[in-house]
């Protein structure tokens, strides 16, 4: 997991998590969502990331207060075009043979009939913290009921203090 962290591409732009939302580089920029549409505590966030103009994924924050939202720090990332890709793992296109021959069988597996889901977990999650940042090292793939991959998120977060 900790060579997909360095491995994001989207839009043609290589991010590496965790990000300064400060990091962004020209043609980037965010749009917050309201953390009460989300039960979201302050010191944690959820943002559209945009380039251009054009949506591109969804990213959760953490030091993400109110009236200092700049100082955030993206976390996690979310995504669903063919424009982007984690560790050569492209949605719409990729298929679980492809994820397989990348990164092996996961750690977890889920399968459901309805709704369909089959979603392949590697890495590590270990829950939320108080400002309700996900902590983890952890990548999700969720593939349709073609098994082409739907969705990816990927998430980095500081989780030293959880294993203490």
């Amino acid at each position: 997991v900790d060579a997909v962290r360095s491995n994001i591409n989207i839009n043609n732009m290589h991010f590496e998590l965790p990000l300064h939302l400060s990091e962004l580089k020209d043609g980037w920029k965010y749009e917050l969502y309201d953390r009460n549409d989300y039960g979201l505590k302050d010191g944690s966030g959820y943002a559209k990331l945009i380039y251009k103009d054009t949506e591109v994924a969804d990213v959760s924050l953490e030091n993400c207060y109110t009236g200092k939202e700049k100082n955030s720090v993206i976390y996690s990332i979310s995504i669903t075009s063919s424009e982007c890709d984690i560790y050569g793992i492209v949605p719409s296109c990729s298929s679980v043979a492809d994820v397989e021959k990348l990164l092996g069988k996961p750690d977890e597996e889920q399968k459901m009939e309805i709704p369909f889901k089959h979603i392949y977990t590697y890495g590590v999650l270990k829950g939320e913290d108080q400002n309700d940042v996900v902590r983890g090292h952890c990548l999700v793939v969720d593939f349709d009921e073609n098994g082409v991959v739907d969705f990816l998120k990927f998430t980095y977060s500081d989780i030293s203090e959880l294993e203490k």
